[in-house]
């Protein structure tokens, strides 16, 4: 898994971890929790789920 993230860094420059908090659009928060191929798995707070390119309208969140 943690070679997907690595791959997802590389390939698209954005700071993708597992644990870090983005925003989706705007509005919607949720933590990486995963990453496959060219997408981001995402747990948003209502618990769903969901596979998201890492640089369509994904806001990567301060880690402080």
């Amino acid at each position: 898994m943690s070679g997907h993230m690595q791959h997802i860094r590389d390939r698209y420059g954005v700071p993708a971890y597992r644990g870090r908090s983005i925003r989706f659009r705007g509005a919607s928060e949720g933590v990486i929790v995963a990453a496959r191929n060219d997408y981001l798995h995402v747990r948003f707070a209502d618990g769903v789920i969901a596979k998201l390119h890492p640089t369509w309208e994904v806001e990567y969140l301060s880690l402080i």
